[in-house]
């Protein structure tokens, strides 16, 4: 029997560029999973834009800085960056962090922004901006497919957390507010619909300021969907700068003093299941050459969050693809019901997982094709196991899917596969709902376990 954490130590050196698909079915092939469940821990994030145009159309001087920058960003457990185009081998190089998002392409092609981590990365996914503005001026960002990417971060057995990477629409004429401010929303709404239920950490070059754009980063970030900025928790004591004033740059403190807004951002959120508490927030000076010249035309932005499961929850890893929209069921189930049914919908594919809870609440993930299975749960019958098992319809899918309870009833549906797995909830826990990624059909499912009452 082979643990989570081992596994991904021996994996590490297979993420370098895309195989995320092949690495998850290895990871789970045949496997019945154990959990050692590491409940708390600390993560150094850092986002940096790396200034990653050619030699000559960049702001920085990439050619002789990349390498240097990498060094130094490699320190840190999480890392986003912006404009990482030309010079992305270098960076990746001399980062020599284990896991990374696949480069999308050199400027004009790629969005410029890439994720490296410590830790396994699942589940990517790249968003074009709905709006831009500027072709040849006003910030050029018509130039290149600018978004917001995703992935998720398993950084401990059982640990989830949601991290987004933005590069919004550059420069203050009326075309690039109206676009930056649409980005934003954008953002927003795709956090809520894909990360519903789960932590999050959002860190970018958002090109907005509370002065500036401070209806839209306060309604749509912090109140829709649901952040906080680190910036304003630890340095402003919660206070949002009034928009229309003048940018808050004391240029006397030094470019690095923390009391200064800078366009570069952290967010986080906690979830029900993780708490994730912020800390040594800072604007990186240490970012400079051997005659203190910047590295690049942003100093990054780093933070400490420590993250802590709670005692009443724990997460199995996760069988499947990365297709679909994202689904957590402790998102939308009270804290004190059961299960009182399992349906499984499919037929040469697992098509929907729905449960039914006592109070009236129910979820359902998936589509409509395929028929019914359902179990219903006798008194003191709880859900103790869930076999799937996944192959390929296009992308990475659940094929079959069977859940077992503690009296040894079950319910099946689907085609088995020879890539297959059971995830077993510990001793005097029960399965209290599923998370993963579903659309037309089931792509993901991960297991919620929670105690038995």
């Amino acid at each position: 029997m082979i643990s989570v954490s081992l596994a991904l130590i021996l994996l590490g050196g297979m993420m370098r560029k895309g195989g995320l698909v092949a690495v998850v079915a290895i990871l789970f092939a045949g496997q019945a999973m154990a959990y050692s469940f590491q409940t708390k821990g600390s993560l150094n994030v850092i986002t940096a834009n790396v200034a990653g145009l050619p030699e000559g159309l960049s702001s920085s001087h990439p050619s002789t800085n990349t390498a240097p920058l990498g060094k130094m960003l490699g320190a840190y457990d999480i890392v986003n960056v912006q404009e990482d185009f030309h010079y992305d081998s270098t960076l990746a190089a001399n980062m020599n962090l284990s896991f990374r998002t696949a480069f999308s392409g050199d400027a004009g092609f790629g969005d410029g922004m890439n994720t490296f981590s410590r830790f396994l990365l699942a589940d990517t996914q790249r968003v074009k901006w709905n709006k831009s503005s500027g072709l040849i001026s006003n910030g050029s960002d018509q130039l290149t497919p600018k978004g917001l990417s995703y992935v998720r971060v398993a950084v401990q057995e059982g640990i989830y957390v949601d991290v987004y990477n933005l590069h919004a629409d550059a420069d203050t004429d009326a075309g690039s507010m109206a676009a930056r401010a649409d980005n934003l929303t954008q953002l927003a709404a795709y956090i809520k619909t894909n990360s519903a239920g789960n932590a999050v950490i959002v860190m970018g070059d958002t090109n907005a300021r509370y002065t500036r754009e401070g209806t839209v980063l306060t309604q749509q970030l912090l109140t829709n969907a649901g952040l906080t900025d680190a910036w304003i928790k630890l340095i402003r004591s919660g206070s949002i700068p009034a928009q229309g004033g003048a940018a808050l740059m004391d240029t006397s403190a030094g470019l690095t003093s923390a009391s200064n807004e800078v366009v570069d951002k952290i967010f986080y959120r906690s979830s029900r299941a993780i708490q994730l508490t912020a800390s040594n927030y800072k604007l990186e000076s240490k970012f400079v050459d051997a005659s203190g010249n910047q590295l690049s035309d942003h100093y990054p932005l780093s933070l400490n969050i420590s993250y802590a499961l709670a005692s009443d929850v724990k997460f199995s890893g996760t069988a499947g693809g990365s297709g679909g929209t994202g689904f957590n069921d402790m998102a939308s189930v009270p804290e004190n019901v059961a299960p009182k049914s399992v349906t499984l919908r499919g037929a040469t594919r697992i098509d929907a997982v729905s449960l039914a809870y006592g109070n009236s609440v129910s979820t359902y993930h998936g589509g409509t094709g395929g028929t019914d299975s359902t179990l219903t749960l006798n008194s003191g019958e709880y859900l103790q196991s869930a076999t799937l098992c996944t192959g390929v319809k296009t992308t990475l899918r659940i094929f079959y899917m069977r859940v077992t309870t503690n009296n040894g009833r079950n319910v099946s549906n689907g085609t088995a596969t020879g890539t297959c797995q059971t995830m077993t909830a510990p001793s005097g826990w029960r399965i209290g709902g599923f998370f993963g990624r579903a659309g037309d059909g089931v792509d993901q499912v991960g297991v919620v376990f929670r105690p038995i009452e």
